[in-house]
């Protein structure tokens, strides 16, 4: 039997390191390009993603600070109205699938719930710009 005849295969959704400044962690703007937190999914092996997050200008320098070596995608995250949003793309990795988004940052509110005591309502999908390009990783999921 093919993959395609079993359907698609589960992931195993991860967060990696997350770093964040909760001074500018609420975002008022409509754009979410000028959001100050960034994160890059990293697909190391078949069947699991990992989010790492940190305060950054641009995706790459996310990837540099981590070291990740097999980038599959990037966004942005913030708060707004006690709502967690995650969303847009990264230039350099393209976006992620919104489904995942939405079940990376489930994951990212209830960290920042533990970790920080910030209590978010939901998860909402931050939208942005969408050039439509995403890493092949996605594709069996």
């Amino acid at each position: 039997m093919t993959e395609k005849e079993l359907g698609k295969i589960d992931l195993v959704y991860r967060l990696g390191t997350i770093e964040v400044n909760l001074e500018n962690l609420a975002f008022q703007k409509d754009d979410p390009y000028y959001a100050k937190h960034k994160f890059v999914v990293e697909g190391v092996e078949p069947g699991q993603a990992t989010l790492y997050v940190v305060e950054s200008d641009n995706h790459d320098g996310v990837r540099g600070y981590f070291r990740i070596q097999y980038p599959i995608g990037g966004g942005s995250i913030w708060t707004k109205d006690e709502d967690l949003y995650i969303g847009d793309y990264s230039g350099n990795f393209g976006e992620i699938p919104g489904r995942h988004l939405l079940k990376f940052g489930e994951l990212l509110r209830l960290h920042l719930r533990e970790a920080h005591a910030l209590n978010l309502r939901s998860v909402k999908h931050g939208r942005g710009i969408s050039y439509g390009d995403m890493d092949s990783f996605w594709e069996k999921y």
